[in-house]
């Protein structure tokens, strides 16, 4: 990917984020990211689904990079990194994440 395709969707995303963003916690700092949340995920509990499947989480690798392992909280959920996807010359990262089984 060239610099300028690059920056291109660096400014999409930023302009996307700041519309539909919603607020990631990881070690007490907040963070602007888009979620995905999997519908597919979720585990039957008594009285329907749980509200806490896996997601995807979006966010600037200069806002934040994060590590297999970490934990961040969503929605007042905590989850663990399972996965980390970036294009190469991206700024963009993309996160999957398992929520913490209380």
């Amino acid at each position: 990917m060239n610099d300028n395709v690059a920056l291109d969707l660096k400014d999409a995303f930023i302009e996307h984020r700041n519309d539909f963003g919603v607020t990631i916690t990881h070690n007490g700092n907040d963070y602007q990211a888009i979620i995905a949340e999997s519908e597919y995920t979720r585990t039957l509990v008594m009285g329907g689904f749980s509200d806490d499947g896996d997601i995807r989480i979006k966010l600037l690798r200069s806002d934040l990079y994060l590590e297999i392992g970490n934990l961040i909280t969503y929605n007042a959920i905590q989850f663990k990194i399972s996965g980390r996807s970036v294009m190469n010359n991206s700024d963009i990262v993309e996160y999957s994440a398992k929520p913490i089984r209380r």
